[in-house]
């Protein structure tokens, strides 16, 4: 009776601990099926990126044609009708990112040069690297892999100034410069979901 029992306890612990390692690698795979759709899920926020900038292509590998540019307010409109008109992915809760987002996704092969205070989506401020240090740093300043052909320049957060109607902050992927700017300005859209 006891052997019973113990072989039966022996095969519930180690159907739990299959199902254990398999839980494991499911965000793994979700990953993987992820950046397959042009997808790309930030492990440090666990926010879904698109891959690709607006006006480029995913082609199931890489991004193609030409990413386009957008004053502030477009670009919000820009991504609220591509929402409208079935989304990405399968996913039609997209936005343009906060300035804090993009401090998450800024890749600096060098390091960063001095600080800058930015927005916290909390409230209050979060301290940042400003821009990378030298010119010898890669180019566009974002991972390749995840975003490919990403454009080396001026991408729009959602983000205002506290200080001017008239000006929001940008990431430029030539350096990761981070600041403000002027919201007539056409700068690249890349978009990030909102339900996370």
């Amino acid at each position: 009776m006891k052997a019973v029992l113990l072989i039966g306890l022996s095969i519930v612990l180690s159907q739990a601990a299959h199902a254990g390692i398999q839980r494991v690698q499911e965000p793994e795979l979700r990953d993987t099926e992820l950046m397959a759709q042009g997808m790309w899920r930030d492990p440090a926020t666990n926010m879904i990126w698109m891959r690709c900038s607006l006006g480029q292509t995913w082609t199931g590998s890489t991004c193609t044609g030409e990413a386009s540019k957008h004053e502030w307010q477009a670009a919000q409109d820009a991504v609220a009708a591509m929402n409208r008109n079935g989304g990405f992915g399968g996913y039609s809760d997209w936005v343009v990112p906060h300035i804090e987002d993009f401090s998450s996704i800024r890749y600096c092969s060098t390091v960063f040069e001095d600080t800058i205070d930015i927005p916290s989506k909390a409230g209050g401020t979060k301290t940042i690297g400003f821009y990378c240090k030298d010119d010898d740093h890669q180019r566009p300043t974002i991972d390749q892999v995840s975003f490919p052909n990403t454009p080396e320049g001026w991408f729009w957060s959602a983000s205002p100034s506290a200080d001017s109607d008239a000006a929001a902050w940008f990431v430029y992927f030539g350096n990761s410069y981070t600041n403000l700017s002027f919201k007539d300005v056409g700068k690249y859209v890349r978009a990030v979901r909102a339900g996370q």
